[in-house]
Order: structure tokens, then C-alpha cells, then sequence
């Protein structure tokens, strides 16, 4: 069944843990009650252990639709692209409700009664963050709740045509575009406050023509290098045109010329034009509070925040701190920690210690304890492991080059023993590191997902290891006539690296994380029960597929050796609700497990 595949940039799967570990044996901090931040705890290993989620055929499915702005139509940004957190029977979701409007849409946070599937409370977190993918999972601890939001800015002084000129440097009064001619335009002075991997030039033009077709050029006005964007474009709502040119874009003040080549036989006109940066903002809402709960912006900075909010504690003077993570894709590209107690921030970023620049995107982070240090560990998209003192964040740095891994873009996870972690490599690398010999003598092995499911060679899935021993992750890819594809494989603990992954599931994409639910005695009834969502949208099939993109599988261990998988169910929507793309996975608490799609739908089950 061919499907179409759309978030391709992929990923976000992340958020962090707090554990203690010296020569292999992990003492751990108070684990919380509940599923209160990605995969559930501070270890990001994603095991069902308070409650006993649907494991059979279930018609029990409850769907929530979120609120939005009533704009959004075919935004490509739309919908629930984080898991939830939940505490209490509530759960709390981020979403992007689409273009801000009095007090609808923007960046929301959506409280959900499991029990009723009432809403407790649904309010906008971020204004500014209008029709934007949020990616970023919030963090819960007791009742105040930590999100990051990416948003878009125009750093054009205007969205006007004032402050344009054509090619003979005279100003233009509309920004015609006539059939069968190249028109040039240029806006002098651009400040692009900060480097940026993917800034755009966006217009309002709706049109998918073939003959149209565009060009950005920037150049420094200070004696810095000039940029050209390439012809790439994204013809949808509006045409945008983007950097493909895979250079950075440097802080710096800017001449911009806009070519626009409109070889149809239609006038084409735009009412604005807008050069679009990033950023991100860190926010704090007591979810305890009476009545309906304000947002506090914490932290501000350039870029995209789409890692997950990670959290670990740490003892300093007898006290125990709390801190949390999160990661920023160009703009700043770097590092945050921050102290939940004073507000104090550090900031890690390669280059303060004579590493190349690194970008950070779905890669949350764990904090061990090795020989009575703590460190936070996570990776980054040059390839790196980056293991940093807790108490010297910003100051110093282990890494572990991860050989042919070009992009980390999982979490890094802790398995039930506290032995090792794992996370996989964008190249559908699943990789083993021994906690023991992280600092002094890490020894990293890998196993190739790449080759089990024929184009599926990609992964953004923080892998889920299971109390019966197995490592499970997605991957996905594209077949020979560009159709998404995808799958989930599991690979034995023992033996880890000599070890070929056993095909789960083969379909749709799967860019989740994995969660599962572990039956381990008696043995004739040793199982796992593995749940994960697919990125996939069939409603453009005849007939439309009305099943959800949520599935359970139950991987058979009665031989531990021999793992047997058959679906458990994967149960159809209710009538008139059809299921699209669903980029991250489940959460579970208290017997319910839940998920969120591209159509603004919440999916309860219990």
C-alpha cells in the first residue's frame, strides 16, 4: 500500500534521567509516579511499569480533538508531534493549534482527563509560534511542568514592499512577478542575528507552478562571505524558498536579491515577503494550580529547540539539585542546563572546547554517576557522544566519535540493569555503550538495522530494552518509487554486537520511540508487548484507511532465543475519524496508553 511520508527532517525522540552508577552498579534517584516525561522516566527507557496497558484485540478508543485556530487546513506543521506527559490521570500535550488569532492557536498545552477524556484545561503557551512543528517533549516534575517552543521571525523590517528595490536600484510599488519574465528584486540591510543552518524566504504565493521557480542570494555588507540559497523551494500554502546551499548563513548584516524566474504563462503577485530566522523560548506552568494556569517564559535564544526536556539531579553542598536539558539545531547549537532551583544556566556548545559546531536535534540526554561523578551524556548531528560534567556543564567535554554515524538524533537510553546505554545513529546504527567505560576507555559496538528491511535506513527512535532482554527501535526509509517504508526490529541484550535484528513489524515509517510492556514469568507466557506509531497518512487511499497509526505487537518469548511477534491489534478509529501521521509515540500510565496525531486528535485506549 503506498502511503505518502512526510516529516522527513524526522525527529524528535527525547528527554532525559537522573541515575547513579559507579564501576557498573547504579544507585538511583526517587523515581516519580506516572509517566512524567519522555519514555516515563530519567533512564528514557520506554517499560510499561504502573499499570497494565491493552495487550488484546480492544474496541475501547477514545479520540480527543484538540483545540485549534481553524486555520491550519494543509499545513504541513500541524497537529501533536510530541508525547504526552501524564500524572494524576491527566494528561499534557503540546501541540501547534495553528496561526495565533485572539487566543487561539500558536503553541498550546492540552490537559486531558483520561477517565472522561474531558479537557481540564487547554491554553496557548507561545504566540509567537504560529503553524511551527513542535518537537519538543515537556517535562513534569510534581506540578510545574517545563516546555520549549520553536518559533519563526521575520527579520525583514517590514512584511511591506517599501523597503524593496527592482534591478535598476528604483523602488517597486508590488511584488509582480509577470509571466515569462526573470524579475529581480533586492531589500538592503538584512540582520541575521545569530548563524543559522535553515533560515527562509517566504512568500504568500500560493501556487504550485512548474515553471516558477526562484533564487536567494546574500551578500555581506561587512566583508564576510555572500550566500546563495540554491533553487530549492516548497510549493504549499505559500512558496518558500530555502537554504540548500549547506553552508551556514553567519551572523552578519546583509544584502538581499531575490530572482524569481516565472517561465509559465500566468502573472504571478505576492502580498509580502518575509525572511524567516528561528527561535526558541523555555517556559514554566504550574499545572496545580486553580483555574486555568499562565505560562512563565524562563529562557529565550535563536534556533530550534526539538529535543525533549531532559531531567537529572546531582548533590551539591548536601543538597540535591534538579536540573534539566535540552539541545538547540542551529541558532545558538548548543547545549542548555538549567537549574530549576536558582534559575542559573549553563551553556555547553563544541566550540568552547576546539570541537567542530555541533547541532542538536531529538537528542535528549541521561545523567550516570561514574566514580562519584555525574555527567550528562547525549549526542549530537556531527556524530558525537558528548559526556559532560554536571558541575562544570559548560567548561569541559568527553566525546566518543561514533564511526560512519552522521547524525545522532535519539535519546540516549539506560537499560533495566544500569549496565549500558543505547541510542541509534540516523544511518539505522543501534549502538551499545558500557556505562563503566564511558569516561576512561569507552568501547561503543554497533549493530546495522539498515539491511533487515529493504530502503528502511534511517532511525530517529530512542530505543526501549525490555525485562525480557530484547532492544527494540524503528527505522524507516523510502522504497524505489520514493514511498515512505519502515519498520520495527528487535535485537537480543546478549550477544548484543553478533546479533541480527529480527524484523517486528514491516510497513509504514516508523521515526517513534518504541515502548513496551514486559510479561517475564510464567514462561510459557514470556512476551513483550511492543507499541509504537507510524508516519504515515492514508487518507488520500480509495477507500480511505480508517485504522489508527498506533499498533500493538506481542513478541512471543517462550524461547528467549526465539522471538515470535504477531500483531495484537491495531483497532479502526471511530466512525468518521481518520488517522494520519503520527510522528512520535505512546505514552502509558494507570492502564491507559495514548498518542497524538497530525489531525490535532488525541487517541486514549485502556
Amino acid at each position: 500500500m503506498k502511503n505518502s511520508f512526510r516529516k522527513s527532517l524526522s525527529m524528535i525522540l527525547v528527554l532525559i534521567l537522573a541515575l547513579g552508577i559507579n564501576a557498573g552498579i547504579v544507585a538511583l534517584a526517587s523515581q516519580p509516579s506516572g509517566w512524567e516525561s519522555f519514555q516515563s522516566d530519567y533512564t528514557n527507557n520506554g517499560t510499561i511499569n504502573n499499570g497494565t496497558p491493552p495487550t488484546a484485540s480492544t474496541t475501547t478508543a477514545t479520540t480527543v480533538t484538540l483545540p485549534t485556530s481553524g486555520t491550519i487546513g494543509t499545513d504541513v506543521y500541524s497537529g501533536v508531534d510530541t508525547t504526552s506527559v501524564i500524572s494524576g490521570g491527566v494528561a499534557y500535550t503540546v501541540y501547534n493549534g495553528g496561526i495565533s488569532s485572539g487566543y487561539n492557536g500558536g503553541a498550546r498545552l492540552h490537559a486531558t482527563t483520561l477517565s472522561t477524556a474531558a479537557t481540564a484545561f487547554d491554553i496557548r503557551l507561545d504566540a509567537n509560534a504560529n503553524n511551527v512543528q513542535q518537537l519538543s517533549t515537556p517535562y513534569l516534575d510534581g506540578t510545574t511542568l517545563y516546555a520549549a517552543t520553536t518559533f519563526y521571525t521575520n527579520q525583514l523590517a517590514t512584511s511591506g514592499v517599501t523597503d524593496w528595490v527592482d534591478a535598476n536600484d528604483d523602488p517597486i510599488t508590488a511584488f509582480d512577478f509577470p509571466a515569462n519574465t526573470n524579475t529581480i528584486i533586492t531589500y538592503n540591510g538584512l540582520v541575521v542575528p545569530s548563524d543559522f543552518w535553515a533560515p527562509q524566504l517566504a512568500t504568500d504565493v500560493n501556487t504550485t507552478a512548474s515553471g516558477f521557480t526562484g533564487d536567494v542570494t546574500l551578500r555581506s555588507t561587512t566583508g564576510g562571505e555572500n550566500i546563495d540559497f540554491g533553487t530549492a523551494s516548497y510549493f504549499g500554502g505559500d512558496w518558500t524558498l530555502y537554504n540548500n546551499s549547506g553552508d551556514i548563513v553567519p551572523a552578519d548584516t546583509y544584502n538581499v536579491m531575490f530572482s524569481v524566474n516565472n517561465t509559465s504563462n500566468t502573472d504571478i503577485t505576492a502580498t509580502s515577503i518575509q525572511f524567516l530566522t528561528s527561535g526558541w523560548n523555555l517556559w514554566s506552568v504550574d499545572v496545580g494550580s486553580p483555574g486555568t494556569p499562565l505560562p512563565v517564559l524562563l529562557k529565550t535564544g535563536y534556533g530550534q529547540s526539538n529535543t525533549p526536556i531532559s531531567y537529572g539531579t546531582t548533590t551539591i553542598d548536601e543538597e540535591e539539585v534538579l536540573f534539566i536539558y535540552w539541545g538547540v539545531y542551529e541558532g545558538d547549537r548548543s547545549y542548555y542546563q538549567y537549574d530549576t532551583t536558582s534559575g542559573a544556566t549553563a551553556i555547553f556548545n563544541p566550540t568552547n572546547i576546539s570541537y567542530p559546531a555541533d547541532d542538536f536535534y531529538g537528542a535528549g540526554a541521561v545523567v550516570v554517576t561514574v566514580s562519584g561523578n555525574d555527567y550528562a551524556v547525549f549526542g549530537g548531528d556531527g556524530g558525537y557522544i558528548y559526556i559532560c560534567p554536571v558541575t562544570a556543564f559548560n567548561t569541559s567535554a568527553n566525546n566518543i566519535q561514533i564511526d560512519g554515524t552522521p547524525h545522532i538524533r535519539s535519546s540516549v537510553a539506560v537499560d533495566s540493569t544500569k549496565t549500558n546505554v543505547y541510542f541509534t545513529g540516523q544511518n539505522a546504527s543501534l549502538w551499545q555503550i558500557p556505562i563503566s567505560t564511558i569516561i576512561s576507555a569507552p568501547a561503543p559496538v554497533a549493530v546495522d538495522l539498515s539491511a533487515a528491511i529493504t530502503g528502511a535506513t534511517s532511525s530517529t527512535s530512542t530505543p526501549v530494552i525490555s525485562a525480557n532482554g530484547y532492544i527494540y527501535a524503528g527505522v524507516y526509509g523510502y522504497d524505489s518509487e520514493f514511498n515512505g517504508i519502515g519498520g520495527v526490529l528487535a535485537v537480543a541484550v546478549n550477544g548484543f554486537s553478533s546479533n541480527a535484528p529480527v524484523i517486528i513489524y514491516d510497513g509504514d515509517p516508523v521515526q517513534s520511540s518504541p515502548i513496551v510492556y514486559s510479561v517475564t514469568a510464567p514462561p510459557a507466557q514470556r512476551a513483550d508487548y511492543v507499541y509504537f506509531t507510524t508516519n504515515a497518512n492514508h487518507s488520500g487511499d480509495s477507500p480511505p484507511v480508517a485504522n489508527h497509526n498506533g499498533y500493538c505487537y506481542k513478541v512471543g518469548l517462550t524461547n528467549l532465543s526465539s522471538p515470535v511477534p504477531s500483531l495484537a491489534w491495531n483497532p479502526s478509529n471511530p466512525a468518521g475519524v481518520i488517522g494520519t501521521y503520527a510522528l512520535q509515540g505512546f505514552a502509558s500510565d494507570g492502564g491507559y496508553i495514548i498518542y497524538g496525531d497530525d489531525s490535532n486528535t488525541l487517541y486514549i485506549f485502556n
